[in-house]
């Protein structure tokens, strides 16, 4: 039984690498080619939550925090503007944010703040930050805001060398991939209770598996799902197809669901656990038709991530964020203020990964996508700044002598 993805909002795409639109402006465009007949379920939404969560906010009683607060910022902005990026340096509006999150990160007391309810990160490793469809002749671009991760379709009936030459291309921009072929390879066979693997599919992952760009390769979209409440799979067959894709190769399995926490009421079976996939993705949109629903966003993600780390606290919790719209779907573009706030409410909590979706696809599937909109590209790049962004440790007096011989 072959998963399918839903044309709701988008079909997802073999990566167009020939040709720009022929409308495209002077801020270039980046056009996906798709077959009509591909289907997409990232939009699919099948119940509303009530917002239990709502941001509170709490301000200091005193004008001497403000003060202190407006002495350190401006300390801080000085800092900021003669030791970030250079891309800081010409956006004064980036170099201004970036200190506050400085601020607020070493000396949180003297500043107002909103809680979300949202468990804080943990740890030092930093979230990947990705980009999803983004055709070869984009990849520049997309780099120059600090994307270091892409999810690109590779074609079922593809030749290893178009395959490798995909990632090679990533690499040479310091990005990963996460890596879907499309069609996919591997069906439930009922009557033997276990999955096909074809031929090519197989050849795709023993050929990706030892790729330095290769991130993860991508298992089943929205599989307690697929199509219907009763066409999905159970859990215990998702980790059947795990186990056998780890035999071929051993690769991360990267595989999206709409939710977590729906399915896990609806059935015994789709229960979520470890053993499903290694980076499991999730999704809330919620620049709407209706208006922008922020407590609703928040509220979500704070329900799927509490649910994959209880039921699967082994596998990585990644989150996708708006950049797009759809008339079918009745989502709305987001503008830049609620671009910088549904990824910095994501990147301030315990994600392993984020996703803006998506760069781009063709217009009559999608009205409306991130790579029309160069004015937005600057807060794409300033998440980058303030969340993803590691400065080089510092030369030590030995790292100076080879210079000086």
């Amino acid at each position: 039984m072959q998963a399918l993805r839903k044309n709701f909002v988008l079909p997802l795409s073999s990566v167009s690498t020939d040709n720009k639109s022929d409308s495209e402006s002077d801020s270039e465009l980046y056009i996906v080619s798709e077959p009509s007949e591909k289907l997409n379920k990232r939009n699919k939404s099948r119940y509303n939550k009530p917002c239990y969560n709502k941001p509170r906010y709490n301000k200091p009683s005193h004008i001497v925090w403000y003060l202190l607060a407006l002495i350190v910022a401006l300390s801080n902005i000085g800092w900021t503007v003669s030791n970030s990026p250079s891309y800081c340096q010409v956006e004064p509006t980036s170099c201004i944010r970036i200190a506050y999150q400085k601020l607020v990160a070493v000396w949180p007391p003297l500043l107002p703040s909103q809680s979300t309810g949202l468990p804080p990160r943990s740890g030092d490793k930093k979230p990947f930050y990705g980009m999803q469809y983004v055709p070869n002749n984009a990849l520049e671009t997309v780099a120059g805001l600090g994307i270091n991760m892409l999810l690109n379709d590779f074609p079922h009936n593809g030749t290893p060398e178009q395959w490798i030459a995909q990632l090679d291309l990533a690499a040479e921009h310091n990005m990963k991939v996460v890596a879907w072929q499309w069609p996919t390879g591997w069906q439930w066979n009922e009557a033997a209770a276990t999955w096909d693997i074809d031929s090519q599919a197989r050849l795709f992952v023993e050929t990706v598996a030892d790729h330095p760009a290769l991130f993860a390769v991508y298992a089943t979209h929205e599989a307690y799902w697929n199509e219907c409440y009763s066409c999905g799979y159970t859990t215990a067959e998702l980790q059947m197809l795990y186990s056998q894709i780890k035999e071929i190769a051993e690769v991360p399995i990267y595989s999206a669901f709409g939710d977590y926490d729906f399915w896990r009421h609806y059935s015994a079976d789709t229960i979520f656990a470890d053993g499903v996939c290694d980076y499991c993705d999730v999704q809330y949109y919620p620049v709407q038709d209706s208006g922008y629903q922020l407590d609703e966003y928040i509220d979500r993600l704070a329900l799927e991530l509490a649910t994959v780390r209880e039921l699967a606290p082994n596998s990585k919790f990644v989150w996708v964020m708006q950049s797009f719209e759809s008339a079918e779907a009745k989502k709305v573009m987001p503008n830049a203020e609620q671009m910088r706030e549904i990824a910095s409410i994501a990147l301030e909590t315990d994600v392993d990964g984020v996703w803006w979706y998506v760069w781009n696809f063709d217009e009559s599937q999608y009205q409306d996508v991130l790579s029309k909109h160069p004015e937005l590209f600057p807060v794409v790049r300033e998440i980058y700044e303030e969340y993803i962004y590691e400065e080089p440790p510092p030369l030590s007096r030995r790292s100076y002598l080879p210079m000086l011989r």
